[in-house]
């Protein structure tokens, strides 16, 4: 069983980090989001596959396709 002090120390960890990272999550979109995220304004999943989208990325030496695959599946949504 885990003790309990390292079960307090956890979860006042874990607060610590959702109060730094807090801000970030009402913040605009940065660097390179909005060249990514144009591509869905005009998708259309009738002409060509999601996963065209998700491995034809070409931003990036790997093409960010975890990335790309989250904003498809929000796209989907």
């Amino acid at each position: 069983m885990i003790p309990p002090s390292r079960l307090i120390a956890f979860g006042a960890f874990l607060l610590v980090v959702a109060w730094v990272y807090l801000p970030g999550l009402h913040g605009s979109w940065l660097v390179d989001d909005i060249t990514n995220l144009e591509i869905f304004q005009s998708y259309n999943p009738h002409n060509a596959p999601y996963l065209e989208l998700v491995f034809g990325n070409g931003s990036g030496p790997l093409g960010r396709p975890v990335a790309m695959a989250s904003f498809a599946l929000n796209h989907m949504a």
